[in-house]
């Protein structure tokens, strides 16, 4: 290391020890330490999607997952984290008559059926897959022209944390185009 460069690091480290900021080049550090107050670690930062998965299986099953994989501090307690899904629109080809449906992942209950506020929060609806009918009782995959907008609120919480992490995303498509996934708030 030359002089230049030891001088540089212990400016920084003035810096940070007097209460001063420091830019880094890396959002890696800003990642890993989550939203203050909650004792999160890991979680994702606002507006970042990178963790939330989608997959068109060519029979017109749209699975939806939230991949996040945070974790609690020492001393912040477990991990509590739930997750509520609504409708905002659907349109499905042939008429009026069809309703739209959010399914756990195994696809053997239902969450949310036709447009409307967030369903009561689960731990376990982290996937889910979306379905379609136009017949009671007998629930079809999506067909080539369905459209959907549908959102999903996750919350984090550490179990001994004052507050937790709260995040909503939007997606939407026209299957049998992936769907696009936009972090609302």
């Amino acid at each position: 290391m030359d002089r230049r460069q030891a001088i540089k690091k212990l400016a920084a480290g003035t810096a940070i020890a007097s209460g001063g900021s420091l830019v880094l080049s890396s959002r890696d550090v800003a990642y890993a330490m989550s939203a203050p107050g909650t004792g999160l670690i890991g979680a994702p930062g606002s507006g970042d999607v990178q963790h939330i998965t989608t997959w068109n299986n060519p029979n017109g099953t749209v699975t939806l997952s939230d991949t996040n994989n945070p974790s609690c501090s020492p001393g912040a307690g477990e991990l509590e984290r739930s997750y509520s899904w609504r409708i905002n629109s659907f349109n499905i080809k042939g008429g009026r008559t069809w309703k739209f449906f959010i399914r756990n992942a195994s696809d053997t209950a239902t969450i949310r059926e036709g447009a409307g506020g967030f369903s009561d929060p689960n731990t376990t609806h982290n996937t889910v897959v979306l379905r379609k009918t136009n017949k009671p009782g007998k629930l079809k995959p999506l067909d080539n022209g369905d459209s959907y907008s549908i959102e999903m609120m996750v919350t984090w919480k550490c179990s001994e944390a004052a507050s937790s992490l709260r995040y909503q995303y939007r997606f939407s498509a026209t299957y049998p185009n992936p769907p696009t996934v936009q972090f609302i708030a």
